[in-house]
């Protein structure tokens, strides 16, 4: 959703290609090989709020460059989603028993339990359709395509071993065997 919202809404970031690579491509390696997602990304979860190069937030305008997009309501309340289940599951990590949380910590377990099923996403979608045609209007695609010209990303590359500070590209990950940190890649790029 957010790959093709930044492609064809306005919004506040200007390098979309530098974006969409450092948050959908880019991924971080522990010592012992595990990935995870860019720091882009799990700034995101932390903070609810997405930032890139250390001072733009990411944030959906009209396209008389006006704030006002509903998107953002919708980004902000799945960011709260995926908060909650990334701090349940650093608990679990630290924690056995989930159940000797706090009172407040119990509360975020609720809510990252919401993504369990798909009922919480879809309810979020509804109520974002549900908002009437003028809450969303002067919101449509931007008068060109954000990437165009931007030069597409190679189906396969060997992963690259580097220091563990520096994020390394998901694309490498097609040819390990092991799942991708990345889900940009359609049958257009393949």
């Amino acid at each position: 959703m957010l790959f093709y919202a930044v492609q064809y809404l306005a919004h506040t970031i200007s390098n979309t290609s530098g974006f969409i690579t450092e948050y959908l491509d880019m991924l971080q390696e522990e010592e012992d090989g595990n990935r995870f997602c860019s720091l882009t990304k799990e700034n995101a979860v932390k903070r609810r709020r997405i930032m890139f190069a250390r001072t733009y937030y990411l944030v959906f305008t009209r396209t008389t460059g006006e704030p006002g997009n509903p998107i953002n309501s919708l980004i902000i309340a799945l960011l709260k989603l995926f908060e909650a289940r990334y701090k349940v599951i650093e608990h679990k990590k630290t924690l056995e028993d989930v159940a000797k949380l706090p009172e407040a910590a119990t509360q975020t377990v609720d809510l990252a339990a919401q993504l369990d099923t798909h009922i919480a996403v879809l309810r979020l979608f509804g109520g974002m359709m549900m908002l009437g045609r003028e809450q969303w209007q002067d919101t449509g695609v931007v008068d060109k395509v954000a990437l165009e010209g931007a030069r597409p990303m190679p189906r396969r590359r060997k992963l690259r071993k580097l220091d563990l500070n520096i994020p390394i590209r998901a694309e490498g990950a097609l040819d390990t065997g092991r799942p991708r940190a990345s889900k940009r890649f359609t049958a257009s790029t393949a």
